[in-house]
């Protein structure tokens, strides 16, 4: 059985500007490559590129190892999962994600933060979002656009998601651009 690294906490580097934030740069990969990224620090008013991720934390209970800046961090499975389906192949991603962005043991930052939300997902190149991985039923709403399957049947399914559950899902997508 491997061991697994022994985790060791983010230093998050203060944010210095009110209009500050971070951008998780996440390297290019086949899939299945490990998740590798680091955080750089941007100013919203110089209209950086970047992509949001808009997702359901979901459970603490299954936590996967990412490498952040060369330190082996622990995240949901969800957010790991998420991350890395979304790793470009051959370029570099950059990504607004709430989690690894804002440093949540920083009471102060993460109210600020929070408060920037509105702007962080409007300036947003785009917003992806991830439902989850995909299983039988999801998988079945590929078949939507043939038209081999009943439609509502399958929007049933997709509007019974548990990331439709979310309040913040609302400002997260109405805000895209």
């Amino acid at each position: 059985m491997s061991q697994q690294p022994e985790p060791k906490p983010i230093w998050y580097e203060p944010l210095q500007e009110q209009d500050e934030i971070r951008i998780l740069r996440l390297e290019p990969g086949d899939e299945g490559s490990p998740v590798i990224c680091t955080l750089i620090h941007v100013t919203l008013s110089e209209r950086p590129v970047y992509d949001a991720l808009s997702y359901q934390w979901g459970s603490e209970d299954v936590l996967k190892y990412i490498d952040i800046q060369g330190t082996a961090w622990r995240v949901r499975e969800n957010l790991y999962w998420a991350l890395s389906h979304l790793i470009y192949r051959g370029r570099v991603r950059m990504l607004w994600v709430d989690a690894l962005c804002i440093n949540q043991a920083d009471i102060l930052e993460r109210g600020h933060q929070v408060y920037q939300m509105k702007r962080i997902y409007t300036l947003a190149k785009r917003v992806c979002v991830w439902l989850g991985l995909a299983d039988g039923e999801q998988d079945a709403l590929n078949s939507i656009f043939t038209g081999s399957l009943e439609i509502r049947k399958h929007l049933a399914f997709l509007s019974k998601n548990e990331y439709w559950d979310r309040l913040w899902i609302i400002q997260e997508v109405v805000l895209a651009q």
